[in-house]
């Protein structure tokens, strides 16, 4: 369970998802990810440079970003945000 606590830290935090118009998964975890209180920006990949996507190493998507490292894909964002 996410505490209010834990809410507060993750507005503390910068990160980044990585998604697409046409990606079925991406809208669900960006509305978990807002009811969790996890505060971050959206990057639509066709829409950003391919080298930003290689220098990350994005290979799937949602993919969430924190200062330039990939630290979940998928349902594996909520493992992370989770074992926070």
């Amino acid at each position: 369970m996410i505490t209010q606590e834990d809410k507060e830290h993750f507005k503390e935090l910068e990160y980044t998802l990585y998604s697409a118009s046409w990606c079925s998964n991406c809208p669900a975890m960006k509305l978990w990810l807002t009811q969790q209180g996890v505060s971050f920006t959206t990057k639509d990949i066709d829409n950003v440079d391919s080298d930003e996507l290689d220098s990350i190493g994005l290979r799937s998507i949602p993919a969430l970003v924190k200062e330039g490292k990939i630290v979940g894909v998928g349902e594996s964002i909520k493992e992370y945000i989770y074992g926070l």
